[in-house]
């Protein structure tokens, strides 16, 4: 193969399950060693060549045989080098989307799975018989299967301990309650048994950011959402997120995306009256 593969596959709203969006075999990367944003969820193989996953805060170095993932309004770059850098990746969306990544520990600071060439014949087969009758379901079974096999690996590297199982409550804690204004490490402490300077210690060790950019970061994804569900009100996107101040709300977006929000409310609607 020389050139790009891309296979659509077509639009379906059971938003609980886990949606592929499209399968794609890359060749020629468009936007290489720029930051750009994407709205889904996108699992990527690396077929061939090397390059670097860039992250605002983190890079990671890429090579043949690694599976590695982005995540929606999570800004990124993929840099190539000299020798070029192929891939297939399969983008995806729902609500079983994130609670399977979350259930892998998969997030910007754990994106990079390495020694998974075996599956790339698969993958490859699957894109070359695919076709708008097959393609959803040959996504989704690549995806899923993948997913699977990842999840096999993880459990026979480790077994979470029970201090491993508490953290992970705490995450969820956090993931369920990010736009409450007022949640913090204090708050948490209240609910779970924890001291706050440990509690930062290992918060940071299983999920590879803060606390502080972690939940921002999740403030940031939902606000992304609201605004392409349709709401335009600068502030009741913040609050809704779980930002006090739309002030500074708008200058926390801007860092992320490059664009404030009223001028990313405005591109969207500018795409949807160009399609």
């Amino acid at each position: 193969m020389t050139k790009n593969i891309c296979r659509f596959v077509p639009v379906k709203n059971n938003y609980d399950q886990i949606n592929a969006i499209n399968f794609v075999y890359e060749t020629e990367i468009p936007d290489r060693n720029q930051f750009i944003t994407k709205s889904t969820y996108i699992m990527y193989l690396v077929t061939s060549g090397s390059g670097t996953l860039c992250y605002t805060q983190r890079s990671y170095a890429l090579k043949q045989g690694d599976i590695f993932f982005t995540f929606p309004a999570s800004p990124f770059a993929i840099e190539v080098d000299a020798g070029g850098l192929e891939y297939i990746y399969i983008s995806f969306l729902g609500i079983r989307a994130g609670k399977i990544l979350d259930e892998l520990r998969i997030n910007s600071g754990n994106c990079i799975l390495e020694d998974y060439g075996f599956l790339e014949s698969f993958w490859r087969q699957a894109l070359g018989i695919a076709t708008q009758n097959n393609l959803d379901m040959l996504s989704e079974s690549v995806l899923l299967y993948t997913l699977s096999v990842i999840s096999h690996r993880g459990q026979q590297e480790e077994k979470l301990s029970g201090a491993a199982d508490n953290l992970l409550k705490i995450k969820k804690y956090i993931d369920d309650n990010f736009t409450m204004p007022d949640l913090s490490l204090e708050k948490i402490c209240t609910v779970f048994p924890y001291n706050k300077k440990y509690l930062s210690g290992a918060l940071r060790e299983l999920l590879h950011v803060g606390f502080s950019e972690y939940l921002r970061t999740l403030r940031l994804q939902h606000a992304h959402m609201l605004m392409n569900e349709g709401l335009s009100n600068v502030k009741d996107i913040a609050l809704l997120s779980g930002f006090k101040d739309p002030l500074y709300f708008s200058k926390v977006f801007k860092n992320a995306m490059r664009l404030s929000p009223k001028e990313y409310i405005a591109s969207i609607k500018d795409d949807r009256h160009t399609r």
